[in-house]
């Protein structure tokens, strides 16, 4: 039985398990994260982080989901794992990760958090109409590195996350990848917002790519061609958003906020 070095780390209520890759296979790594992301019997996690070497950036993330399935981006996770390979000396506090989704900059502020410019399309759809129990359940769909559909809502605490977003995360029409599912609410000068975690398949305390899903969606809804947002997650825990919107679309897209290292530990496998 051989033992393998983890880091367990936490970014705003989500929180992951980062390892490095010691020629693991997919197929293995994908066990890893079933087996360690597991509450009570593994060390517990909302996903597993696993660092390589990178030709083309500072070093490479990729991200398992505590059911095994490999994803593109994890907003959260990667502001973790900046943290992580910064303490560990791998990069400086100003570094370029790659992953799934493409080279994302990021770097750790005076204050201590941890910023990141995200990388993608950002292609808000028009409304897609969901019919849920004989209504109509109305959002929008965009991609932020991962897929999510998301509602604008004035009730934000009364509404079943979980039975909801179940619903639609596996609904026919984002079939075959599925989809993230949030609840964006406007209230007194700032966002708030609930995620149905695909991976996961359950709401998480918080959802990095999900909020600025939400900002971009409520934004531009909002007639807002470029701002600067307090986000809110499920955690309470405080996220800064920005974004400009040109005559291309989405020119900047950045998330930042606290990340932290909870403790190192052995794992035998």
């Amino acid at each position: 039985m051989n033992k393998l070095k983890f880091t367990k780390a936490v970014a705003t209520g989500n929180d992951f398990i980062i390892i490095e890759n010691q020629n693991f296979t997919s197929r293995k790594l994908r066990q890893l994260a079933i087996r360690l992301c597991r509450p009570k019997y593994g060390i517990g996690g909302d996903g597993l982080l696993v660092a390589e070497k990178s030709e083309i950036a500072d070093l490479k993330m990729r991200i398992f989901n505590p059911d095994g399935t490999e994803v593109e981006m994890c907003g959260n996770g990667i502001r973790c794992f900046i943290l992580w390979g910064h303490r560990n000396n791998f990069i400086s506090s100003k570094c370029k990760i790659e992953t799934m989704a493409g080279i994302i900059p990021g770097k750790i502020l005076k204050t201590g958090r941890v910023k990141v410019e995200l990388r993608a399309e950002f292609l808000i759809s028009p409304e897609i109409k969901i019919r849920y129990k004989g209504k109509n359940i109305k959002g929008y769909f965009i991609d932020t590195g991962v897929p999510h559909y998301v509602i604008i809502t004035d009730k934000l605490q009364k509404e079943n996350v979980e039975k909801i977003g179940r619903f639609i995360r596996f609904h026919r029409y984002f079939t075959p990848r599925g989809t993230n599912v949030d609840f964006v609410q406007f209230k007194d000068n700032n966002l708030f917002v609930r995620t149905y975690e695909r991976g996961v398949e359950e709401e998480t305390l918080a959802c990095g790519t999900g909020c600025v899903a939400s900002v971009l969606v409520w934004g531009i809804k909002a007639g807002y061609r470029k701002g600067k947002f307090i986000v809110f997650p499920k955690s309470g825990e405080r996220l800064k958003i920005e974004y400009r919107y040109g005559k291309d679309g989405f020119e900047k897209v950045t998330l930042e906020g606290k990340a932290d290292i909870v403790y190192e530990g052995y794992v035998y496998i």
